[in-house]
């Protein structure tokens, strides 16, 4: 029996994107469940980010902290309801309650993670692959 191919988004926001409008960008990295890189893009506004998210209908949405998408509960509810029914919205670096690194998250699944901060792509990529 085959497997049915699933897709993983992993988003961040691009750096010098201001939280307080509504026209922040974000990096986006789209990866099947074999790991590898479908799609990936930079500078996606969020009406494009939500589009996308119902052109790959992916089994999860990943992003290392959630109000990088909304500046609060209210609007991030409101932009989770835009989202396919079947798409989850996962935090990846929150880990037994507490807040983790997504680096450090990464070691502990035995990935290789670069010194230094990390571009918004790999942040993205990153995240796709914890969630």
């Amino acid at each position: 029996m085959e497997n049915k191919r699933e897709f993983y988004m992993g988003i961040d926001i691009e750096s010098g994107s201001p939280l307080s409008k509504d026209n922040h960008k974000f990096s986006v990295v789209i990866i099947d469940n074999d790991l590898r890189i479908v799609n990936k893009l930079k500078e996606i506004t969020l009406s494009s980010l939500i589009r996308l998210a119902w052109e790959w209908k992916p089994k999860a949405i990943a992003t290392d902290n959630v109000f990088e998408i909304a500046k609060d509960e209210k609007s991030l509810s409101k932009i989770l309801s835009l989202f396919p029914p079947q798409t989850q919205l996962v935090q990846v670096t929150i880990s037994n309650g507490k807040f983790t690194d997504i680096k450090d998250i990464a070691k502990q699944i035995n990935l290789e993670v670069e010194q230094g901060k990390l571009t918004p792509s790999k942040t993205a990529y990153l995240a796709a692959i914890i969630a």
